[in-house]
């Protein structure tokens, strides 16, 4: 199942260009994929640069787009998943 999302979500973002799930904007759905996105690399660290680099290449740049987003990232607590 997360596969067949994963591909769904590729395509969705190489058809809008790559940069974002809708649009040219950051939006909610945006954060949505990044926090799920964040959470299988934290169980499972390398696996979207591996088998979804595009996925990856989101997840990697959005903190950069958006400065609200890095500077919490930076100081959120570690918790155990």
């Amino acid at each position: 199942l997360a596969q067949s999302l994963f591909k769904l979500v590729t395509s969705s973002l190489e058809a809008g260009g790559g940069k974002h799930v809708t649009g040219n904007r950051i939006t909610l759905a945006d954060l949505v994929l990044f926090t799920t996105l964040d959470q299988v690399e934290e169980v499972m660290p390398g696996y979207l640069g591996k088998h979804y680099p595009k996925l990856h290449e989101f997840h990697t740049s959005l903190p950069n787009a958006c400065p609200r987003l890095a500077s919490y990232l930076k100081s959120r607590p570690k918790l155990p998943f």
